[in-house]
């Protein structure tokens, strides 16, 4: 009688039992799978740098070079794509930072029927309640917004887009000019 085990377990080998050659090869061939699992699994951990023996005589691991390497790239880009949504915000006509996250969050916004307070731009800016109240008077100044009390709280002032903003948009995000805004 043949004892087949389960993929996840292996039959445990007491003195004395017999194995016929089918089970044995079974185990064979299931034992050398595992050391190349176990081998890739070794060079995988190497070559990231996970054995002393890559460290240099600084003691900086070469793992470490490599990651740092990395993200030092994807630091330039992440800086360089910050640099062209700035260049592309002034070309637009709007300063970049908070104001222009005010005005997409605006766009979105009355895209999707929503209204938005003066409250509400600054939590779509990411920043303290004074500094964007500082921005959207600057932008109401910009003629980019306006503002008008709610009809339902006359504690609240709701913000829209004004059709100079909409363009600005439009164009900050490399749209045609041309095109029917809101």
């Amino acid at each position: 009688m043949s004892r087949r085990s389960t993929p996840q377990t292996a039959p445990k080998i007491g003195a004395g039992e017999k194995y016929d050659a089918i089970d044995l090869a079974d185990l064979i061939a299931r034992a050398t799978s595992d050391l190349k699992t176990l081998q890739k699994l070794l060079l995988k951990q190497e070559s990231k740098g996970f054995f002393p023996e890559t460290m240099d005589s600084d003691g900086i691991n070469d793992a470490d070079q490599y990651h740092r390497s990395n993200l030092a790239k994807r630091a330039e880009r992440m800086y360089s794509a910050r640099r062209r949504s700035a260049e592309r915000a002034l070309s637009a006509g709007v300063p970049d930072g908070p104001p222009v996250d005010m005005l997409l969050d605006l766009f979105i916004s009355e895209n999707e029927g929503r209204k938005v307070s003066v409250s509400d731009t600054s939590l779509a800016a990411r920043c303290p309640q004074t500094t964007g109240l500082r921005w959207v008077h600057l932008l109401i100044e910009y003629g980019l917004i306006y503002a008008e009390p709610d009809k339902s709280d006359n504690r609240r002032r709701i913000v829209h887009l004004t059709r100079k903003g909409q363009e600005a948009v439009v164009r900050l995000l490399g749209g045609p000019i041309g095109i029917d805004v809101i």
